[in-house]
């Protein structure tokens, strides 16, 4: 029995020894799987063994697994050899770019500018090869290489490649360039100003970063440049004292794009009596009842003007909406009499666009003066704007309400954006006919009203200038 007690002792004590012997083994051995596997070309079971080793009991505090299993992606072409001594012949050092082995990528605005590319490795004598013409190597040595690119001046982006070579290996660099932004002026491609009849100044925003940037050559005989900036030019231009509306063309260029600027400058004699012959244009209705509007156009309900309408009386001309006889809604008002109220509370308003109840401008609203310069932009209570009044309107100098007159005898007035009809506005055909709503980049869009020259009239909704119902 005793004989059996010591036999069974020395077999666990061996056993003990084997465990202690595993664990001490298990670093090294995990270790030298990994870089088995990682010069066979097996990353994924390399990252394995190599994450076993990180795990081992023996794993020394220093230690290059980290660096092994970063060696193992699969991006890279060739896994790294270990460093032994016993092989002289293996590589010590590899070209890197800012920190990449095979390649890497660097990116320029339309502007150009410079660009810094970190070098490691043996990189005392290096070669660049494949440079794209418009970039330069303005500056290098052993640990730094600088790339100059050239301003692009095309909208379209462009893109290429080099190669930085080296005894310890080669790495390609890839080149992206933003192309030049489109040329804008006030933010449009396409830009039509309506001058009113006197002289006057006009500003036009650009997407340029200087004046160097950008040149005016063409410019009408009766316009000068007032000043020309880095993001600004201001045009003046001279009063218009004939009976035709004259037109001229403003060019800028800038970076091999170009930009038109139409230019129709009303006429002083023109824009005598518009108010007056806006009077006759639409045939109305004397209204049998007691409501302000004595003459009327429009939809009724029980011989009461109830929806979309136009009427005229001693104070005014509006186009909108109505509610039981009342000035209910959105319209628009041009003022006949210069003593009238509205012009009372709200000084040089000939023109309101807004929100309406009982008759009174209550809610938003604009206020325009002769000119059709914004002069009021803002909340209205019972006709008093209850804001600063005039209000500060420098960012909308390119919204006006304007009237403008074509060749064939058709006219508009009403709001306008950078000289195109833009808000509320009402159309007048030749034919007598006329449309009033809600204009979008020139043509009709929304809730309107089309009035034919026999007074018949229809409402619905129009989309893209055509009616959908």
């Amino acid at each position: 029995m005793r004989g059996k007690i010591i036999l069974f002792s020395i077999i666990c004590w061996f056993c003990f020894i084997n465990v202690i012997a595993a664990q001490s083994s298990c670093y090294k051995q995990n270790r030298a799987y990994g870089i088995a596997f990682q010069q066979l070309g097996q990353f994924e079971k390399a990252i394995s063994y190599l994450n076993k080793a990180k795990s081992c009991p023996d794993k020394p505090h220093d230690n290059d697994l980290d660096e092994l299993i970063r060696n193992c992606s699969p991006h890279s072409n060739e896994a790294v050899k270990p460093k032994t001594e016993k092989n002289s012949h293996t590589k010590t050092s590899t070209l890197t770019v800012n920190g990449m082995e095979t390649s890497t990528s660097v990116s320029f605005t339309s502007e150009g500018g410079e660009e810094l590319l970190s070098l490691s490795g043996n990189s005392d004598s290096i070669t660049v090869m494949d440079l794209p013409y418009w970039c330069h190597i303005i500056n290098s040595d052993h640990s730094t290489l600088v790339v100059r690119c050239e301003k692009n001046k095309s909208i379209i982006a462009r893109e290429d490649w080099f190669k930085i070579e080296s005894k310890d290996g080669e790495v390609k660099v890839y080149i992206t360039q933003h192309g030049y932004p489109q040329l804008e002026i006030n933010g449009r491609i396409e830009l039509i100003s309506v001058l009113p009849a006197h002289t006057g100044a006009i500003n036009y925003s650009i997407n340029t970063l200087t004046a160097s940037d950008y040149d005016i050559p063409t410019i009408p005989a009766w316009c000068t440049i007032d000043y020309q900036a880095g993001e600004r030019f201001q045009i003046r231009y001279e009063a218009n004292d004939s009976s035709e509306i004259r037109e001229g063309e403003i060019i800028v260029i800038s970076n091999n794009q170009q930009v038109s600027i139409k230019l129709q400058q009303l006429a002083e004699r023109q824009q005598v009596n518009q108010v007056d012959s806006l009077v006759n244009i639409v045939p109305l209705r004397q209204m049998g009842n007691d409501s302000i509007e004595s003459n009327y156009t429009g939809e009724q309900l029980s011989g009461i003007p109830n929806g979309l309408g136009f009427s005229i009386n001693e104070k005014d001309i509006y186009y909108g909406t109505f509610v039981d006889g009342k000035r209910n809604g959105i319209g628009i008002v041009i003022i006949k009499d210069p003593e009238n109220i509205y012009q009372g509370n709200c000084p040089l308003c000939v023109y309101y666009v807004g929100e309406w109840t009982s008759n009174k401008r209550n809610g938003q609203g604009t206020c325009y003066d002769t000119d059709g310069n914004i002069i009021y932009q803002g909340r209205f209570i019972d006709d008093h704007p209850i804001m600063e009044y005039p209000s500060d309107t420098e960012k909308e100098e390119s919204r006006k309400f304007g009237y403008i007159k074509y060749p064939s005898g058709n006219y508009y007035y009403g709001e306008t954006l950078d000289g195109k009809r833009s808000g509320k506005g009402v159309f007048y055909w030749a034919t007598g006919n006329s449309w009033y709503g809600t204009w979008d980049n020139g043509v009709r869009t929304g809730e309107g009203i089309y009035i034919l020259a026999d007074g018949t009239f229809e409402t619905g909704v129009w989309e893209d200038d055509m009616k959908i119902n």
